[in-house]
């Protein structure tokens, strides 16, 4: 069966490019100019993934459009940015786009990107997303911690509540596994955007308190109350779990 990307670009070099780099990988690539023309070819077809040039429409559209996909359309999304804006990466991530990409451009790059997210969501999507004893038995001396219920695998991506996967999104992943080496430590934002984002810009900090919130609302019984990730007002956050190494 033939698995099908589609991008979204008026940029013939562009598109190009992409679709050289999806072609190596056994993809085959469906271009897209218009916002209608994505959402027909989605009814026909049934893509691994969307590959989104930022420069197709402004921002508000931009941001609109990618909502209102996100409430059917669950594979990875990945955009990618003529340069880094801070404030408009923040509001894509509030989108739920997978990756955020700047110019200049590494063809290769962009699909290695989009494999990575293909194969995470194959970890986070195993058969009846369920967690049993056996799977317990086979894990590899993982990683994790528990609490309320929930088991959270740092090695397969997954936390489990209910014998139900929660479905974190890698970033929120990594944030979670930065929390946890750092156990008890109260991090500033500055540290948790070094440590997690590989930069510290100025006014870059709502970032971290976006993946914060979106991180309670997922493992917290009560977002309002958490039990694991603490605000210290004023510094920073700090996680207050027990990591527990499976034998």
């Amino acid at each position: 069966m033939n698995e099908y990307v589609i991008a979204l670009t008026e940029n013939l070099h562009l598109f190009t490019g992409i679709n050289d780099a999806c072609n190596e990988n056994g993809w085959f690539v469906c271009n897209t100019t218009t916002i209608n023309d994505l959402k027909k070819n989605l009814l026909k077809r049934d893509p691994i993934g969307i590959i989104w040039d930022l420069e197709y429409e402004i921002p508000a559209a931009t941001l609109k459009d990618l909502k209102n996909l996100r409430k059917n359309f669950r594979e990875p999304i990945i955009v990618l940015a003529k340069e880094k804006d801070i404030d408009y990466e923040v509001k894509l991530f509030e989108t739920q786009v997978n990756d955020y990409i700047t110019a200049p451009f590494d063809y290769s790059d962009i699909a290695i990107r989009l494999k990575q997210q293909l194969q995470l969501k194959m970890l986070l999507h195993k058969p009846e997303n369920s967690f049993d004893e056996a799977d317990e038995d086979s894990a590899f001396q993982e990683r994790s911690f528990e609490l309320n219920g929930i088991t959270l695998c740092l090695d397969s991506f997954r936390a489990i509540k209910d014998g139900k996967d929660l479905q974190l999104t890698p970033k929120e992943f990594k944030l979670l596994d930065y929390l946890a080496k750092h156990c008890g430590q109260v991090l500033s934002r500055e540290q948790l955007l070094q440590g997690v984002w590989g930069y510290d810009i100025l006014g870059t900090s709502r970032i971290v308190d976006i993946h914060i919130s979106h991180l309670r609302d997922k493992l917290e019984a009560d977002p309002n109350t958490p039990l694991w990730i603490k605000t210290n007002r004023g510094f920073g956050y700090s996680f207050a779990g027990k990591i527990k190494i499976k034998a």
